[in-house]
């Protein structure tokens, strides 16, 4: 039997080896062809190549050949490049009964750090205000739960959960620590993947774009999620059955797919007036009409001051981000520029008649990415807006994904993008002027400490008479 198996177990080990090579040589070869600079930065991309190619002749599994994938496309030395696992192969490594690792719960009782005046309004309560639901989504498939989930501290919390969705009518609450989806355990999950994840990828999007998926994934038409509640150790399973997305998707466009779309609008009572809130998921076509519309609708109330809320926004149409802030201004600005690699795009802002002049904030976190990014990072620079919340992803470039002959997904950007003052928002993201932490004990309240801030600072800046429009 030995014998036989022998030459079997080597035939197999070829197969992988020219498997691997296929991976390597396409995934070089898809960046010599598309990399935005054709000069790569001076580096010699032909003799990084062949180093790592001779690495790569050894390698005999997508295991193996993943990390002198990473290591070579980190020659490159920018953000939005990198080879990661199948979702599928994740999921199946994190998908144990019991964890096998022991989760921490964090103390956030007296962690807080000194407070200036600008951070104190976090423990306030809400601000007079219409509730506010959820604008964001992490489903593109038409399974649809209502959970949205973040990061904080090693652990993912439910960030919001949609008004009238199956989890909300569950019991599925913001604030709440989920340990488990289904049979994945999340903290093995979490380790797994920050494993896996190329030191180039966001961590956070790697991770929270499987979970997402997998709130609205059901088996038997059900879903369940083990959650705890902040700072306690008892947990509770809630089961919903997931349905498909009750709202408008977006048409086709480019190489995307129909997605969910989401807008939401609200006026919340200010000294002097009102305050337009606005939040979008994404930039895409579909919404720009609607997002214009209130807007410039606003003249035509008390408005004095607009927030526009970009969490979880994942970007989309580039110059989408011209097209909104030119309602904003009545002068032209820049809002940077992205190179590619046989030109460029300049972002800029045309006035726009009726465009709205007075104070704007705009809400990010760290889901907030690519056109999110341009948009927020230029109106900061131009001093057009104020940004608060949580520093953005980190990923402004536009990029592909696409499947490799084993199995796994390689990432590229396609250009660079610079800010008006030159600065580099891929893999370092958009710091907010006013930061706020993610707290789950008073997300679980109901507060929403980013929305209040953006509040006061806006009551402050429209404490005299109301801000006329263009």
């Amino acid at each position: 039997m030995i014998a036989l198996l022998w030459p079997i177990k080597i035939h197999a080990e070829g197969r992988q080896q020219s498997l691997s090579l296929r991976t390597f040589d396409e995934v070089w070869q898809t960046v010599n062809e598309s990399y935005y600079d054709k000069a790569f930065g001076g580096l010699d991309w032909e003799e990084i190549g062949d180093e790592y190619r001779k690495r790569a002749e050894d390698s005999t599994s997508a295991k193996t050949l993943r990390p002198i994938l990473n290591d070579m496309l980190a020659e490159l030395g920018g953000s939005h490049f990198g080879v990661i696992p199948s979702y599928a192969n994740l999921e199946d490594s994190a998908l144990v009964q019991e964890a096998s690792t022991t989760e921490e719960v964090a103390s956030e009782g007296n962690s807080e750090p000194n407070q200036t005046p600008e951070s104190q309004a976090d423990d306030e309560e809400p601000s007079n205000r219409k509730e506010v639901a959820s604008n964001e989504s992490n489903h593109t498939d038409g399974d649809y739960s209502g959970v949205h989930l973040r990061l904080h501290k090693n652990m993912v919390i439910v960030s919001a959960v949609d008004i009238d969705s199956p989890a909300a009518k569950a019991g599925v609450a913001a604030g709440m620590v989920v340990t488990k989806i289904g049979k994945l355990d999340v903290t093995t999950f979490i380790a797994e993947a920050t494993k896996e994840a190329p030191a180039t990828f966001s961590r956070d999007f790697f991770i929270l774009s499987v979970l997402g998926e997998l709130t609205g994934a059901a088996e038997d038409d059900q879903q369940s999620l083990l959650v705890r509640e902040p700072n306690k150790s008892t947990t509770q399973t809630i089961g919903y059955r997931p349905i498909a997305y009750p709202g408008k998707m977006s048409k086709p466009f480019a190489n995307m797919p129909p997605l969910p779309l989401r807008f939401n609008q609200n006026l919340i009572a200010a000294p002097n007036g009102e305050l337009l809130y606005v939040a979008f998921n994404t930039f895409l076509p579909d919404l720009m009409p609607e997002l214009r519309k209130t807007i410039r609708n606003a003249n035509k109330e008390q408005v004095i001051g607009l927030i526009i809320d970009l969490r979880g926004n994942l970007g989309g149409v580039g110059v989408m981000a011209n097209g909104l802030a030119g309602i904003l201004t009545d002068e032209q600005f820049s809002l940077g520029q992205m190179t590619m690699r046989d030109g460029h795009i300049n972002f800029i802002a045309y006035p726009q008649k009726k465009a709205f002049l007075g104070p704007v904030a705009v809400l990010v976190d760290r889901m907030s990415a690519s056109t999110s990014e341009i948009f927020a990072a230029g109106l900061q620079e131009r001093g057009r807006a104020k940004i608060i919340g949580r520093r953005t992803m980190g990923a402004a470039l536009p990029s592909f994904i696409r499947e490799l002959p084993n199995g796994d997904r390689l990432q590229h950007a396609i250009a660079d993008y610079h800010t008006p003052e030159k600065r580099r928002i891929e893999g370092q993201g958009v710091i907010p002027d006013f930061t706020v932490e993610l707290r789950p004990k008073r997300l679980r309240r109901g507060l929403d400490a980013d929305l209040d801030r953006a509040v006061k600072w806006l009551n402050r800046q429209t404490s005299k008479a109301p801000t006329k429009q263009h």
